[in-house]
């Protein structure tokens, strides 16, 4: 039945491809902190998203319209496929410490650290990706980032399976940082030589080093047998972040990338690391369609608004051995503060409020928020964005009290 579904698979990746092209994308804040903001990806003719000499060719997706059905489903009843599963997290290149004091409970601090930690579980198939995202993410925990080697760009799945968006080449790091499908510049990428990074995971790997206009990244890339085009999508989808063309020569045939250091060209950085690969022979077809089986397609903005409060309120009273006094919010405030904690995010972007060394949540432009279930006391809040291009220096809040981000030291009212 495998080696069926298999053959089946194969077939179907070579079958018929519809016409897709791009499409004009506004620039996103993300875009605008690159040196020359365009509004489309660069033209085939610029090498940019050309397949490699000898390579398939790939249609670049549009995010204003629907992917056109994929073979894969013809045959995605009958069965599994084999390929690879990777449990991988993504977190920022420095950590903020952990807040430490007397009446803190520094086990409950790491405890939520830990289950906050963004995460990937990610599927590769030959010609299929299938990304599941949970954690500390500015999108809903469950949501799905799918590609098939005969596009370029990524499907982006609701966390309810229902409905997708298209995110064109170049899109990821405003899908992941801002929560908006607009296209970045895609620059030309600088390959450095490889070298042998020895065995991760028991897989032989070797080390490469990637630079953009967005910054630079090193690449720890290793061979999964029998991985197929599966490993390129993820090398696609890493190289994306940095605004690499999806096609830069960086994976070999079989390669995957395990582990991924990014330093912006500004500050700060990203990792990307791979924690635990397994090889399957029961991936299920249907769940790698692109566009995913019985969801329908949408071009309406990502909603700018904070999602859920990533920390459960039964573990937020955890974060203090007990109620600390301290003085309460302005008068002016004390009705919408009541005892929580009211964040108010004054600037055009969104941000991740991190208490204590622990993500809570993210917080939309222009918007307000109240955390309620932390105990009464004295505690270190960061704005961050979440590819963790800012690194603030941390700022003592008050709770109940309130956390205001917009350049001024005016209170919220």
């Amino acid at each position: 039945m495998i080696k069926r579904a298999g053959l089946l698979l194969s077939w179907a990746l070579i079958a018929c491809r519809s016409p897709e092209g791009q499409v004009d994308a506004a620039t996103s804040p993300q875009a605008s902190a690159e040196p020359a903001p365009i509004v489309t990806p660069p033209p085939v003719a610029s090498g940019a998203l050309s397949a490699r000499d000898g390579g398939p060719g790939a249609t670049p997706l549009r995010s204003d319209a629907p992917v056109a059905a994929d073979p894969l489903a013809a045959v995605s009843g009958r069965g599994e496929v084999a390929g690879y599963t990777l449990r991988a997290v993504l977190r920022p290149l420095e950590l903020p410490p952990l807040a430490k004091a007397a009446e803190i409970n520094g086990a409950a601090l790491e405890s939520a650290r830990r289950s906050t930690e963004p995460r990937l579980t990610i599927d590769l198939a030959p010609g299929r990706l299938r990304a599941v995202l949970e954690g500390a993410l500015p999108l809903a925990s469950g949501s799905e980032l799918r590609a098939r080697s005969d596009r370029l760009g990524h499907v982006l799945l609701d966390e309810r399976g229902e409905s997708y968006r298209v995110a064109a080449p170049g899109a990821l790091r405003a899908v992941l940082g801002e929560r908006r499908l607009d296209v970045a510049p895609l620059s030309r990428a600088e390959l450095s030589p490889s070298s042998d990074a020895g065995r991760i995971h028991g897989y032989r790997a070797r080390r490469a080093e990637v630079a953009t206009r967005a910054g630079r990244a090193v690449f720890d890339l290793a061979r999964l047998p029998e991985v197929g085009e599966g490993g390129e999508l993820l090398c696609r989808l890493v190289l994306d972040l940095l605004n690499a063309p999806p096609f830069t020569p960086l994976c070999g045939p079989d390669e995957a990338p395990l582990r991924v250091e990014y330093r912006w060209s500004g500050r700060g950085g990203l990792v990307f690391e791979v924690q635990a690969v397994a090889r399957r022979a029961d991936l299920a077809a249907v769940a790698l369609t692109v566009p995913p089986l019985g969801a329908a397609f949408t071009d309406a903005p990502m909603a700018a608004h904070g999602g859920e409060v990533f920390v459960p309120k039964v573990d937020l009273a955890l974060f203090r051995n007990g109620p600390v006094e301290v003085p309460g919010p302005p008068a002016a405030l004390q009705a919408e503060v009541g005892d929580g904690l009211l964040l108010w995010n004054a600037t055009d972007q969104l941000r991740s409020v991190w208490v204590d060394g622990v993500p809570l949540l993210s917080v939309g432009p222009g918007e307000r928020r109240r955390v309620v279930g932390l105990p009464r006391g004295r505690y270190v809040l960061e704005w961050r964005t979440f590819l963790g291009e800012t690194q603030p220096a941390g700022e003592a809040v008050t709770v109940p009290g309130y956390a205001f981000l917009g350049g001024t030291e005016t209170a919220p009212n």
